[in-house]
């Protein structure tokens, strides 16, 4: 019994260390970009034991075998060339009730601009795990269905990959957010366009004095085509 015993709990030790895995980029990425995309792999997968081989310009896993075959998907995905052209989404992976998303963003996206979309998402949606990839044109999120089809409507009325972006304010778009009001009382997403001569330094001051005068925090100033983006607490205009 004593040997049964001990082989049991070998096995069950040896099955809680998990597996080894290490992803070669095929596509030209820099050390840095394969840093930031091991940095965000380890958190949208919750998989701790991953670390950037510089010199074979790899990513190094160790962990559950769902984890490390979630993380090889995603990483297959931003490997892809041209990855950041065709559809709004790129492609979702479902794991533990969540899906897994990139969506393309504009290929004339700048830096500044895919950041600013990214913060104001993360704030309006209540999405903590989204990633802006610059180098790849992309933001990668997990969360629940609903907060990933507001993001892809977001990114459609913000940074198109295929059109150009809306002129015109945009209809209401149920929040994701969790809320216990009436039907007709629950909170929407709304983008709406400025003037195209207001400038940065007015966007901003209008937005500061709605946040204080409607009380509407999650409120944001969107400066690429003079767009602010605003979670309305009722479906009426102010």
């Amino acid at each position: 019994m004593r040997t049964l015993a001990t082989a049991a709990l070998f096995t069950f030790l040896a099955f809680g260390q998990g597996e080894d895995k290490t992803f070669y980029f095929t596509q030209p990425v820099s050390i840095a970009e394969v840093t930031s995309m091991a940095t965000m792999t380890r958190t949208l997968m919750d998989l701790q034991d991953i670390s950037v081989d510089q010199e074979h310009q790899a990513v190094v896993m160790h962990g559950p075998v769902d984890k490390l075959v979630a993380s090889d998907w995603l990483l297959h995905q931003l490997d892809q060339p041209g990855a950041a052209s065709g559809s709004s989404t790129a492609g979702e992976y479902k794991i533990s009730g969540e899906v897994i998303k990139l969506f393309c963003v504009s290929p004339a996206a700048t830096v500044a601009d895919i950041t600013a979309l990214t913060t104001a998402i993360r704030t309006t949606a209540d999405l903590q795990r989204l990633f802006p990839l610059a180098g790849q044109k992309v933001i990668v999120g997990r969360g629940t269905p609903e907060k990933m089809a507001a993001t892809e409507w977001m990114v459609g009325q913000l940074l198109p990959p295929e059109t150009q972006a809306p002129t015109t304010d945009s209809v209401a778009y149920p929040s994701p957010l969790l809320d216990s009001r009436t039907e007709a009382d629950k909170p929407v997403i709304r983008i709406f366009r400025m003037d195209p001569k207001t400038t940065n330094a007015e966007l901003t001051s209008a937005v500061t004095a709605i946040r204080t005068i409607a009380d509407i925090q999650r409120l944001f100033p969107f400066e690429n085509g003079e767009a602010k983006e605003k979670l309305r607490k009722n479906s009426q205009y102010l």
